[in-house]
């Protein structure tokens, strides 16, 4: 996709957060190009592959996220979640991948955050879901979940940690 230049206080990040999306019944990649700073608000530049892009910007009122105008309301609404677990992750080492669970695609994002006793925080739809470390044999997993806490699901456990463990095996580094 080509990227648009944006306003003052835009800083691009060295390579566009791609996520999958459905608009209105349309499937559409969209990218997260950088973000924009200012001392009330903060917010993204997005596009998405028909060519429509906007900045999201944090909501004071609760946390959610507005755009400018209406007509990009259902491109928000298609990747809400996502960017807030895209915001919960962003200053940290990252990575994300996708998994299958039940009869659904979820896009799991990994934070590391080195010292920690669990390092590996796990983010999906739109929310902190628990932590994990790597032991030996096996991985341990814990919620530090303080407002409405749920069971954690071992099998999305079991999904992660395989997704994790590739990662690792590849050599390759989180962003």
């Amino acid at each position: 996709m080509k990227q648009k230049i944006f306003e003052p206080g835009y800083k691009p990040f060295k390579e566009p957060v791609t996520i999958k999306c459905v608009v209105n019944g349309k499937k559409m990649l969209a990218e997260i190009l950088g973000e924009t700073k200012n001392p009330v608000q903060y917010g993204l530049m997005i596009t998405f592959s028909n060519g429509v892009s906007f900045e999201a910007i944090t909501s004071e009122d609760d946390g959610g996220w507005v755009v400018s105008e209406e007509r990009y309301g259902p491109y928000l609404l298609a990747m809400q979640n996502e960017l807030k677990s895209f915001l919960a992750v962003m200053h940290e080492d990252w990575y994300k991948f996708e998994i299958t669970h039940g009869e659904r695609n979820m896009l799991v994002w990994v934070a590391y955050r080195e010292g920690d006793d669990y390092p590996y925080s796990i983010h999906f739809d739109g929310d902190y879901q628990f932590n994990l470390k790597e032991g030996k044999p096996n991985w341990e997993s814990i919620s530090v979940r303080m407002i409405d806490p749920a069971p954690i699901d071992r099998e999305i456990v079991h999904k992660v940690v395989h997704e994790c463990k590739k990662e690792f095996i590849c050599n390759r580094k989180f962003k």
